[in-house]
């Protein structure tokens, strides 16, 4: 990968941190918390099904060896945007 590539995803992520906060602020002030976590976890979703399309379910056939507890983290994630 060059280093343009990853100087432009650095700062694509950058971005992406910098105004996530303020935009779900914005879906909390007009809708509420539970509302903004909702729709902020459901963007995430789409967003991260279109690769998963793409690759066609990349490693989502091994879905069975991660430990139950580790899918607490998407219960915590709304807790944290929340």
């Amino acid at each position: 990968m060059s280093l343009f590539v990853l100087v432009l995803v650095g700062l694509s992520a950058g971005f992406a941190v910098g105004i996530q906060a303020p935009l779900s602020s914005l879906i909390g002030q007009k809708l509420g918390p539970i509302e903004s976590a909702f729709i902020v976890h459901l963007g995430g979703a789409i967003t991260a099904l279109i690769p998963l399309i793409v690759m066609a379910g990349g490693k989502m056939n091994q879905v069975r060896s991660v430990p139950t507890y580790a899918f607490f983290a998407g219960s915590l994630g709304i807790i944290t945007v929340g």
